[in-house]
């Protein structure tokens, strides 16, 4: 038995990735598919084919779903599903990579798949003054009650993300790419965290 991958994002996401992963790899090593939310969804009338698409990949271990977006429809929508009675685990921020890492590694349980999924997540710093010191202050508070480690790295250096100096020392302003690595008992609601922290622009720019 296996589990099951079903990526959940907005149109063309889910489906091109898909259809990049399979290009790569020729075969899956796990049941895959990719459903799609509409932007004008109405998440009471997608719950049923969404439904029947996580039993159709659940390989009798339950089920890893993707999502593109923390906090958008898609991810509403895998709430859910997880409360379904299917077992279920949730990553957001899907990637290519991200869905090759999971490839690579078919024979690990559902509750090890979540964090092979978080690992590496490439983010980029979107607001206007970059990672100045409220901005630092603030990604160091959110991480702080997480019990796992954070590390950063941009601009051939790597840090940990836990430390206000550390973060400084990058200097990563507006349009830096910066890679997120978390390893740690709390590691997959701490990448959510961060994710939705660098999605919201740290607050600011509003």
């Amino acid at each position: 038995m296996t589990c099951g991958i079903l990526l959940v994002t907005h149109p063309g996401v889910g489906i091109a990735l898909l259809d990049v992963a399979t290009r790569l790899l020729r075969q899956l090593p796990l049941k895959t598919e990719a459903f799609e939310v509409p932007f004008d969804a109405d998440l009471d009338a997608l719950l049923p084919p969404a439904s029947a698409a996580l039993r159709r990949v659940d390989g009798g271990e339950g089920v890893l779903i993707l999502t593109d977006l923390y906090g958008a429809s898609p991810a509403n929508l895998a709430g859910q599903l997880a409360r379904l009675g299917t077992p279920v685990r949730r990553v957001s921020a899907l990637s290519l990579p991200m869905l090759l890492r999971v490839m690579n590694y078919p024979e690990q349980g559902l509750d090890q798949l979540p964090a092979t999924a978080a690992a590496g997540t490439q983010l980029t710093v979107s607001n206007r003054l970059g990672l100045h010191a409220r901005a630092t202050a603030k990604l160091v508070q959110t991480l702080a009650p997480f019990r796992c480690n954070v590390t950063m790295a941009a601009k051939g250096r790597e840090i940990n993300a836990k430390s206000i100096m550390g973060v400084m020392l990058l200097a990563a302003g507006q349009g830096t790419p910066v890679t997120i690595r978390i390893n740690g008992e709390d590691e997959v609601a701490a990448m959510d965290a961060v994710v939705d922290l660098f999605e919201r622009r740290f607050d600011e720019d509003n």
